[in-house]
């Protein structure tokens, strides 16, 4: 015997924004990327950690 499922299709697609919270190691890392390019590097969602402050602390100096 068979069984079936009924799906109920939603006329509209989701739609809306989120932005997750800051990465420890993708903090890290990109300061330290920033520090092997040349130029000014800007970093968003930048995780405000005490250790990833005193990452780019670091090498900013």
């Amino acid at each position: 015997m068979k069984s079936s499922v009924l799906l109920s299709e939603h006329p509209r697609t989701l739609q809306g924004f989120y932005r997750p919270p800051g990465d420890k190691s993708v903090s890290h890392r990109a300061v330290m990327f920033g520090a092997l390019s040349s130029g000014r590097s800007e970093y968003s969602n930048f995780l405000q950690a005490e250790d990833c402050l005193h990452t780019l602390e670091a090498f900013q100096s």
